[in-house]
């Protein structure tokens, strides 16, 4: 929107929380199994996703998507624009329990990457002026589910809505 259809002088800022910039490390590892295998996982990523509730899951697509080689054309081709302030944050669940979606995905990412919200690395999160990383004060941590306050949940160690308007009230301090 910003660049690529000339808006830029329409938007002030770009906040992105938890999205994978550079693409995932641990994607393109799964996509160098051999057909089979990823299909084969896929297939059981693709169950346990429809057991959560996920309508279509069409995981191998979107994983295409998610590789390094995908994000770093798809960053070649959609620059930032000077005239707009692009922060981001990063998100990490503290252990694989904080979210039971994620748990499986959070162990796998970890062991390649570091730290995730069982979905993007804060590595990859990293774009503009990194904020930082969305954690929580206990030790279940942030979860992508919570990023998105899929579940609006109440946590006694975050508040996502007032993650997102704190977000905000910083923008409007700094005059946007």
């Amino acid at each position: 929107l910003i660049s690529m259809l000339n808006m830029e002088r329409y938007v002030a800022s770009l906040t992105t929380l938890a999205t994978p910039h550079h693409g995932l490390k641990t994607v393109d590892r799964f996509l160098s199994y051999p057909y089979l295998v990823s299909k084969i996982l896929s297939l059981l990523i693709f169950i346990y996703y429809k057991l959560y509730g996920e309508c279509k899951p069409d995981f191998f697509t979107v994983l295409r998507k998610f590789t390094t080689s995908f994000c770093d054309d798809f960053n070649a081709r959609v620059k930032d624009c000077d005239s707009v302030y692009y922060q981001s944050y990063g998100a990490k669940m503290k252990c694989p329990l904080s979210d039971m979606l994620y748990m499986i995905s959070h162990k796998v990412i970890k062991s390649v990457e570091g730290d995730n919200d069982g979905l993007c690395s804060v590595e990859s999160s990293m774009w503009g002026n990194f904020i930082g990383v969305l954690s929580g004060t206990k030790n279940r941590g942030i979860s992508h589910t919570d990023v998105i306050d899929l579940r609006k949940l109440n946590c006694k160690s975050f508040d996502m809505p007032m993650i997102y308007v704190d977000i905000v009230k910083k923008l409007k301090e700094k005059g946007f």
